[in-house]
């Protein structure tokens, strides 16, 4: 595009331009400021009163301490380690999911595609639950095995096939029901 207007004009169109574009990123920076102080204007209110409530607790547990009433302060700990230590101890029981996954792939002979796994609900991977493992078997031979080699694994405490996986030839669904164990 050819522009035929006189270089003096062109010069003043393009400081006009400049400062239309100066003017448009100095609002959107204010509104930019304005939206971040909407924002972070409450989060910040409710910190500073979160920190003046804290501050006012430990003047207070400190002049219990002061005052001999130190024996409330330490039953007050204890009661909260007794809750740390069993909530760590429910915890530490407990084996990752992916465990059990990597383990039950590692030990599925060829002839065997697993279709699903299940455990008692509310009891997570915890000992003592119930892992329920489906599939189809190409052969009973294929299931047989596979349920060997789980009841191999030391994850599990018992495994339990009903013959009902067995009584056809090929082509069998089946249902495998393994114990976890427990790390104790």
């Amino acid at each position: 595009m050819i522009n035929l207007l006189p270089e003096e004009t062109k010069e003043k169109n393009r400081a006009a331009y400049r400062v239309r574009l100066v003017t448009v990123g100095l609002a959107l920076l204010t509104l930019l400021s304005l939206s971040w102080s909407a924002f972070f204007l409450p989060i910040f209110l409710a910190a500073r009163s979160q920190k003046a409530l804290l501050s006012e607790e430990i003047v207070r547990t400190q002049e219990r301490i002061k005052n001999g009433e130190a024996a409330g302060v330490a039953d007050e700990v204890k009661k909260i380690n007794a809750r740390l230590s069993f909530l760590a101890g429910n915890t530490l029981d407990l084996t990752p999911p992916s465990v059990f996954v990597t383990r039950l792939l590692a030990h599925v002979p060829s002839g065997v595609t697993l279709t699903g796994a299940s455990y008692d609900r509310g009891k997570e991977l915890a000992p003592g639950a119930t892992l329920r493992i489906t599939g189809i078997g190409a052969s009973r031979e294929a299931v047989l095995a596979f349920s060997k080699a789980l009841a191999a694994e030391p994850l599990f405490t018992s495994v339990e096939s009903p013959i009902s996986n067995l009584v056809r030839p090929s082509k069998i669904s089946f249902t495998i029901s393994a114990k976890i164990v427990s790390k104790k």
